[in-house]
């Protein structure tokens, strides 16, 4: 059983999945079809907490990329960072976990938890609530500095992501419309990052592959829905944002002609499970 992990410990624990990917895994690092195409990171949705991004790849895709290519989950924050934003929570759309990892890195077997309790790996700031990217610098710091024998690291999972930043995976098939689970999940995610985060401008980052289509469909889905914005000022504040305009016919043709799917109730403390969704604790909004 997966949850969705907030870093204070009030939206469960863990890291959170909803939905099934694909079973297949499909061989090697080979880059998505037309992901080049597309810019990083788009610009912060004006009046929303939204930015949409391309899924950053994990630092085995760049043997294929030239250089300025990469955009890997350390590129996306420090993009971020230059738009003067910081990451809140991620979303990630993708049909698959073959991109990078949010897992939480296994402890290197060369120390035991008491000394690395207290080793601190040389170039590493000290800070008691490392920002994000600090904390994503100090992790491959560490990595990097007191790394296992090759046999042992092998068994160690990679850290991509901060463990400051919440991450929740909502497994969504691309080309077709999503459907109603998808989109109340999506929904209530949003809802409850909102209402525990009032009191700072933290960003939801939303991807799918190339961070247009899925992406795209979900936020402007949830600004009519949710925040009651008309359907052509939804799509072209979100084109406009994200630097690419949707393409996909069938979702532009049922945000603007679809019915409007918001459920009666909203949960402020969400489990997640391979199987589903349902909610935890009577705190509803």
């Amino acid at each position: 059983m997966s949850q969705w992990h907030h870093a204070g410990g009030r939206w469960g624990q863990g890291r959170g999945y909803s939905g099934r990917s694909s079973a297949k895994k499909k061989g090697g690092n080979h880059i998505p079809e037309r992901w080049k195409d597309y810019l990083p990171v788009g610009q912060r949705m004006p009046g929303t907490r939204f930015i949409a991004f391309k899924v950053p790849l994990k630092k085995s895709f760049e043997k294929n990329l030239a250089p300025e290519e990469c955009f890997s989950p350390l590129d996306l924050f420090n993009k971020i960072q230059e738009q003067n934003e910081e990451l809140g929570l991620i979303i990630d759309l993708t049909y698959t976990r073959r991109y990078y990892k949010p897992e939480v890195q296994t402890p290197p077997r060369t120390l035991s938890r008491p000394a690395a309790a207290h080793q601190r790996p040389a170039g590493c700031v000290h800070a008691a609530n490392p920002s994000p990217l600090q904390a994503l610098r100090q992790s491959r710091s560490l990595s990097s500095q007191s790394r296992p024998p090759r046999r042992a690291s092998r068994q160690a999972s990679r850290l991509d992501l901060p463990e400051t930043v919440p991450y929740l995976k909502i497994c969504t098939i691309g080309h077709q419309v999503p459907d109603d689970d998808t989109i109340f999940k999506f929904q209530c995610a949003v809802n409850g990052f909102l209402k525990e985060n009032k009191d700072n401008d933290r960003l939801i980052g939303v991807h799918c592959t190339h961070g247009l289509n899925r992406t795209g469909y979900l936020i402007c889905r949830y600004l009519i829905d949710v925040e009651g914005m008309w359907p052509d000022d939804a799509i072209e504040l979100f084109n406009r944002s994200r630097g690419h305009c949707l393409e996909r016919q069938n979702y532009i043709e049922d945000l603007r002609n679809g019915p409007i799917r918001k459920p009666v109730i909203f949960c402020g403390n969400i489990l997640f499970e391979e199987s589903g969704f349902q909610c935890i604790q009577n705190k509803w909004f």
